[in-house]
């Protein structure tokens, strides 16, 4: 069985993937996969400079992060620009590593911010999208990463995301967190038996 978690930026997805982890799931994070990818020279950080520029690449030839979100989240041009470059290498590497995991028996989540924009959807058996309030994603997105992002770099990242409404059209499920870890817990253990079922 394989589980697709999106949801907007704060949300809560690497919580919730991380309880279906310890529930048996093979977690594949999109946004790892991708850091990955463009982390060395590749066909993938040649595009992302022939788009950006060479000030995005780093001193090893892969892309500095920080100075392509400093981009790509004040420009909604420039992000649908770096996610038509990027989305298909992920899907193909998610592709292949859920189809090695589902092959031995292991249900998979995958964790992907643009589980729909990547067309990793097309690989799930079920859809499920995290919300939250705008003050938790802003709270989650503060303490991620050392808490180095400034209230504007969290605000411009939360303007970035798609609306609710996106999710709630596309998903198969949706679940508002609202912060409640035990009634989360409670739903990973849901689709946890969901997964024992699929595969029995």
């Amino acid at each position: 069985m394989i589980i697709g978690v999106t949801g907007p930026s704060g949300a809560g997805k690497s919580l919730f993937c991380s309880m279906l982890a310890e529930r048996g799931f093979r977690v594949l994070d999109c946004d790892k996969i991708y850091h990955d990818i463009i982390s060395s020279p590749c066909e993938c950080t040649s595009a992302l400079e022939a788009r950006f520029g060479h000030g995005i690449i780093n001193e090893n030839g892969g892309v500095d992060r920080s100075a392509l979100a400093d981009i790509v989240f004040k420009d909604d041009e420039a992000l649908t620009d770096l996610n038509s470059i990027t989305l298909g290498y992920v899907k193909k590497e998610v592709k292949r590593m859920a189809y090695d995991a589902v092959s031995v028996g292991t249900p998979v989540v995958i964790d992907a911010p643009t589980l729909f924009e990547a067309g990793c959807e097309e690989l799930c058996d079920i859809t499920v999208g995290l919300l939250a309030p705008r003050e938790k994603r802003a709270a989650r997105l503060s303490s991620r990463d050392g808490g180095v992002r400034s209230e504007k770099q969290i605000a411009s990242r939360i303007d970035a995301s798609k609306s609710d409404n996106f999710y709630i059209s596309r998903c198969d499920t949706v679940w508002r967190n609202d912060g409640n870890t035990d009634a989360l817990a409670a739903f990973a253990d849901r689709l946890a038996q969901e997964a024992s079922s699929h595969l029995a």
